[in-house]
């Protein structure tokens, strides 16, 4: 496509191949650890295994501020002890789903499935979850949720998103690390049931290696947290 190297052109092309070059430098120098066989599946897929130590990386021939752009996007994508803790995650929880639609008012349930999987790479985990929701009383619809959870090296926060059938918003948000089990995420979204945004502030706690618990907040006009949500998560060992 590049047909001369003019003072012009030049840095168009020495950007176009650097960054062809740093996503190569970037995919063969990452190496997740193996989780099982999703984790084994995965890794295949998502970048390549480079047994191999080279002595210049692959980034001899270039100049050291092109280096130094490729060693940050190595760093930015680079497979840490964060996101291999997320690892365990994976596999087949059932839900129990409980929420409240006011203080004092009586808890509704159902029960869910949730399909948890590592995913480019293992540097991302995917979550897939369905199940029936009472619409009015006695009256059961098909739901079904979705959620990627990741660990930002450059935020040094824990993120998601999250997106379901009973609206058309993505709702994201950070976290971080606030006990020895316990994780916790505030951030702001649309409520549809009363037209505005509200801010939310989500507890996810390990009880064990096979039970977690998803508590969601809503932050209320006097400034008190009112749970609203509560998915306690149970596998088999």
């Amino acid at each position: 496509m590049f047909c001369c190297t003019s003072s012009k052109t030049a840095p168009i092309v020495i950007i176009a191949a650097t960054v062809a070059a740093a996503a190569g430098f970037i995919l063969g120098s990452s190496t997740p650890a193996a989780t099982g066989a999703a984790m084994q599946a995965e890794h295949q897929r998502g970048q390549d295994h480079d047994e191999h130590t080279h002595s210049d990386d692959g980034m001899g021939g270039m100049p050291p501020e092109m280096q130094e752009m490729m060693q940050r996007w190595a760093e930015h994508a680079e497979l840490t002890d964060n996101h291999k803790a997320m690892h365990d995650q994976a596999g087949t929880w059932l839900v129990k789903s409980q929420w409240w639609m006011g203080p004092g008012a009586p808890p509704e349930e159902s029960m869910m499935i949730a399909q948890i999987r590592p995913i480019m790479g293992g540097r991302f985990m995917l979550e897939e979850m369905s199940g029936l929701m009472e619409q009015a009383p006695g009256q059961m619809v098909p739901w079904a949720g979705m959620a990627i959870t990741g660990y930002d090296n450059h935020l040094e926060k824990n993120s998601f998103v999250w997106f379901d059938n009973t609206g058309t918003s993505l709702t994201t948000g950070h976290g971080e690390k606030t006990g020895r089990n316990t994780w916790t995420y505030e951030y702001d979204m649309y409520d549809a049931m009363m037209g505005a945004e509200v801010t939310r502030k989500n507890v996810i706690t390990k009880k064990t290696a096979n039970e977690h618990v998803f508590d969601m907040f809503t932050k209320m006009p006097d400034g008190s947290w009112f749970k609203n949500m509560r998915m306690t998560y149970t596998r088999d060992g």
